[in-house]
């Protein structure tokens, strides 16, 4: 089967919840006899805003119906039988909104929130799901609403066609930001072109051996990191955006191919402490 997309443009809460069993269904009927696919887009994050960075902020009410066992069961099957490209999003959990809000009837972008609204959403369900890893992924977009992740410990040629990475809205511990960045390595992806870490929280120390393929790096909001260390032969593009670091003293890169430097936080250009030309 060459593609297969799932998700909505813009639906109310009680349809997104159908979409959820939906979902379910049409895969266990792939995965009874059916045929692998090409591409899997699955997506419950609305997609009426042109600027999908935006549409993650939008209250999703349907955020808590989606549980660990649902995002690990197609995490799963991505793994059995994708051989393309691979696109997951799943939105964050609502904040509790106050009584003002509640009486308006339009979906509203998240503000800063107090304490008393950080308790209440900390005692909420969290996702739970282990990262999936197929040799047959040419791309794979994951948008996780904040899920803690557990990377596995990854062998070699883990994602031997991997080109496109793109991950986003993760929780890790040490350990698995360790292997993340082992994950990533030339030897676990030895194709790799393009790379995205958005929004992940626990990753305190970035160090990329990439392959000499590897030629765009994005890095945004990853409010934990202290360290940022890239070895990427091929490496043209380099965007750092929303990071706390010094990047005089924290960073060592190398890259000698290195055309385009983006640091749109910045009104100077940084000083990278080693950039092989």
């Amino acid at each position: 089967m060459e593609g297969l997309e799932l998700s909505p443009i813009y639906v109310d809460t009680g349809d997104a919840r159908w979409l959820i069993s939906a979902v379910n269904s049409v895969l266990a009927r792939h995965d009874n006899g059916g045929a692998d696919i090409k591409t899997l887009e699955i997506s419950f994050i609305f997609g009426a805003f042109k600027d999908r960075t935006v549409s993650v902020f939008v209250r999703h009410d349907h955020a808590e119906d989606i549980k660990s066992a649902h995002v690990t069961a197609w995490l799963r099957f991505a793994e059995r039988r994708v051989t393309g490209h691979f696109t997951l999003e799943v939105p964050m959990l609502p904040r509790p909104m106050c009584r003002e809000e509640l009486a308006v009837e339009v979906p509203m972008l998240s503000r800063p929130m107090c304490r008393e609204e950080l308790a209440a959403a900390a005692k909420r369900s969290v996702l739970h799901v282990g990262l999936c890893s197929s040799a047959m992924f040419e791309s794979m977009w994951l948008r996780l609403g904040n899920a803690k992740l557990t990377v596995p410990t990854a062998t070699a040629g883990a994602f031997g066609a991997l080109t496109d990475v793109r991950l986003s809205t993760i929780k890790v511990d040490a350990g698995s930001g360790r292997r993340l960045c082992h994950l990533l390595s030339s030897s676990r992806c030895p194709q790799q072109r393009n790379l995205t870490l958005q929004s992940i929280i626990g990753v305190t120390a970035l160090r990329l051996d990439a392959a000499g393929t590897l030629e765009t790096l994005k890095l945004s909001r990853l409010p934990d990191l202290t360290a940022l260390e890239v070895d990427a032969p091929g490496l043209q593009e380099l965007t750092v955006q929303n990071i706390s670091l010094d990047l005089a003293t924290a960073v060592r890169i190398s890259a000698p191919r290195l055309q385009v430097l983006t640091c749109p936080d910045r009104t100077a250009p940084p000083r990278i402490a080693s950039m092989s030309k």
